[in-house]
């Protein structure tokens, strides 16, 4: 069982690093232990599907439209840091499955960006006494998690270099 933002974190991960193909997998492994034939079980199992398609297209584009998903900002600040661990702790699942283990082997800014992401899924954040100063911690940790995503997304996943023209040619 997972909640919305660690499901949601571990199809970034894979999304992340390249495991297109592994969209009716990973559909099936949320819904692990559920009855098909219910027709709620269905219709999840469609929006996964849908959300698996979307936040794919979100990686691949070129607007910066990536957002992880994490509760609105009118839940308790508590819960939101809740949920960015469980985010985290779902992207870094999302790597394993996809079979990315050695940190040293990516390029360096992509092995920092990932081990920021699995310390805060080791869930070793705080809140202090400032609301204000905590809040606007958060609201970085959100930002650089969104753009962390998009840069191993890009990184792992090159999109092939535009049409060139030969030397010469104008």
């Amino acid at each position: 069982m997972m909640d919305a933002a660690e499901c949601h974190g571990s199809l970034c991960g894979l999304l992340a690093a390249g495991k297109r193909t592994m969209k009716d997998q990973w559909v099936s492994e949320v819904l692990e232990g559920t009855d098909p034939a219910n027709a709620n079980v269905r219709e999840c199992r469609q929006l996964l599907a849908e959300m698996w398609d979307e936040v794919a297209g979100a990686l691949r584009g070129d607007g910066f439209s990536f957002e992880p998903l994490l509760p609105a900002d009118d839940t308790s600040l508590a819960d939101r840091v809740e949920s960015l661990t469980q985010w985290c702790d779902g992207f870094m699942y999302g790597l394993a499955r996809a079979e990315i283990k050695a940190f040293d082997e990516l390029p360096a800014d992509v092995a920092e960006i990932l081990r920021d992401f699995a310390d805060i899924g080791r869930g070793n954040l705080e809140l202090g006494d400032d609301a204000e100063e905590d809040e606007a911690a958060y609201m970085e940790l959100t930002e650089y998690l969104r753009i962390g995503t998009q840069l191993v997304h890009d990184e792992l996943n090159p999109r092939p270099a535009q049409f060139q023209a030969p030397p010469g040619v104008h």
